[in-house]
Parts: C-alpha cells; sequence; structure tokens
C-alpha cells in the first residue's frame, strides 16, 4: 500500500523497534507492527506483511551502521528457530 508517497509494509512482532524511524525516512516507507486485530484492514488496505528474513534483507541489513543491535536479534532468533 502507499500513504501518500511512502510504501507501508506490516513488520512481524519479533523485530525490534530500534532506529526504525531512520529505516522509514532514509527508504520512504511507512512500518507498521503486526497485530491480529488489524490483520483484515491491513488486508484491506493492501498493506505488505514481511517475514522477519524479509525485513532484515530488505532493510536493516541496508543500513549498516544501525545494524548491530538487530544482529543480536538475528542471533537469539537463529537460535530459538524463528524464520
Amino acid at each position: 500500500m502507499a500513504l501518500g508517497r511512502s510504501t507501508v509494509y506490516v513488520l512481524p512482532n519479533e523485530i525490534p523497534t530500534a532506529d526504525m524511524h531512520v529505516w522509514e525516512r532514509l527508504a520512504g516507507i511507512v512500518f507498521l507492527r503486526r497485530n491480529k486485530q488489524l490483520t483484515a484492514l491491513h488486508e484491506s488496505l493492501d498493506c505488505t506483511a514481511l517475514s522477519i528474513t524479509e525485513v532484515y534483507i530488505k532493510f536493516i541489513f541496508r543500513f549498516v551502521e544501525h545494524a548491530l543491535v538487530h544482529a543480536h536479534q538475528v542471533r537469539r532468533l537463529l537460535v530459538a528457530g524463528a524464520t
């Protein structure tokens, strides 16, 4: 979904919010936190739901200088077996 000139993505709850505003500003996007109660609304608005892997590959790792906290989260997710 596009909101003005920004594309809207729905993020998994496991993604830390640290520096999220930086990614939004630099990439011209809007991130929404996944909320089961709003799933139908997100779908009706054509918001793009992303997996944990997609978020890291498409956005977080592009901004390496902001990725240290996320590297720790990736490690925790891998150890826990999340996808």
